[in-house]
């Protein structure tokens, strides 16, 4: 599975493992998979295709000052926000959504019948979709709930943030519209390929990283 799964526990003295994934249920994710009633997973033969481990350590005498917390989570997203390269020359943060853009206006890009290509393009558009419309939910809820907690910040200005968030998750239930809806498929990717269809999601981006700077800039005024 492309993403971390949960490891419950194990069977058969730790031959096989037991746990959670969400795409444990996906015929490109599952092949040799076994399932428990409840629904776990049962993976056999799991060292071999194991990435990496992630081991959760012992429990803290004392949980974290939450003040600190928020504002520490705070801070580290305003510095994403803010920060136009990462990880060499990738795109991230507000000039992310400006190269997004430019790339769907790359007209000899998507001048290809070959479902292989056409499918790579939608596939590679649609993480940026998800990623925004999931991850910027998410971030008006957890801001929504920081402001109605004594944090020491400017409640009004995190849910102001809360809300342009809010609005980005609803754009992208736009873009994925333009290509049909939501899911990746043949079809979809061909809609993508259409040079106006694309140009109708370019000002969706557009007003979308104008909702994440305005975001941004009530952050910044939350922590002052």
């Amino acid at each position: 599975p492309p993403e971390e799964c949960l490891i419950t526990g194990y069977d058969e003295g730790g031959d096989v493992l037991v746990g959670w994934n969400f795409f444990q249920s996906s015929p490109d994710c599952n092949a040799g998979l076994e399932y428990e009633p409840c629904g776990y997973f049962r993976k056999r033969d799991w060292f071999s295709d194991t990435w990496s481990l992630v081991l959760i350590g012992d429990r803290l005498a004392a949980l974290p000052d939450r003040k600190q917390a928020f504002r520490e989570a705070i801070t580290f997203a305003l510095d994403v926000v803010r920060t136009p390269l990462r990880y060499g020359d990738r795109h991230n943060g507000l000039a992310a959504y400006g190269a997004w853009a430019e790339h769907l206006l790359c007209d000899e890009d998507f001048a290809t019948d070959d479902p292989a290509e056409l499918s790579l393009r939608l596939e590679v558009h649609d993480d940026a979709v998800s990623t925004i419309a999931e991850g910027r939910w998410y971030a008006s809820i957890f801001l929504a709930q920081a402001a109605s907690t004594d944090i020491g910040l400017l409640a009004p200005r995190l849910y102001q943030a809360a809300a342009c968030y809010a609005r980005e998750h609803d754009l992208m239930w736009h873009v994925w519209r333009a290509v049909g809806g939501v899911g990746r498929s043949l079809e979809k990717a061909r809609i993508l390929a259409d040079p106006e269809v694309r140009r109708r999601i370019v000002p969706i981006i557009q007003e979308a990283r104008a909702k994440d700077e305005e975001a941004a800039n009530h952050l910044e005024a939350a922590l002052a």
